[in-house]
């Protein structure tokens, strides 16, 4: 079924819309997510990073480090998460949050300069990735990406972390 042309224009009112929000959203999730890393920086990274007490003190420092990156990047999503609802982006818009969060940790490349870039278009790409640009099997198909995606993200993540 084809759009007619004023719901093309409220489609892209409403795509505008969704990513002010979703902005607004990140910018106060990285405040929430920032307090509670904080918090628990002061215990958590000691006692992973115990491990590297023999070895020398740029091991365990970079230990930490990841570990405080990792508690953000965690602290942010839950952060995120509560605000969904308020600020009706819809649950959908979690998907490419959690894949954008969990590539970002994945890569892990702080040397790079475009790795500190993409957590500023993260919030952009995640409302545009989840707003309803389909309607019936183009839906469908959207989210089933916007789950694989996830789903590679995390578990991308996941294994570079068991494998160290």
């Amino acid at each position: 079924m084809a759009r007619t042309d004023h719901e093309l224009a409220d489609a892209q009112v409403f795509t505008g819309a969704r990513v002010a929000w979703t902005y607004l959203g990140a910018l106060a999730a990285a405040v929430v997510g920032a307090v509670f890393a904080l918090i628990l920086a002061q215990f958590v990274p000691q006692l992973s990073c115990s491990r590297f007490a023999a070895d020398s003190i740029d091991a365990v420092l970079s230990c930490e480090l990841s570990v405080d990156i990792a508690l953000f990047g965690v602290c942010f999503i839950l952060g995120f998460a509560a605000l969904v609802k308020p600020l009706k982006l819809g649950w959908w818009v979690l998907a490419p949050f959690f894949a954008g969060v969990f590539a970002w940790l994945w890569i892990g490349r702080l040397d790079a300069w475009w790795w500190w870039v993409l957590p500023v278009l993260l919030p952009a790409l995640a409302a545009l990735a989840s707003a309803r640009w389909f309607s019936g099997r183009g839906e469908l198909i959207q989210r089933c990406v916007l789950v694989f995606g996830t789903l590679i993200a995390v578990l991308g993540f996941g294994v570079s972390i068991v494998s160290g």
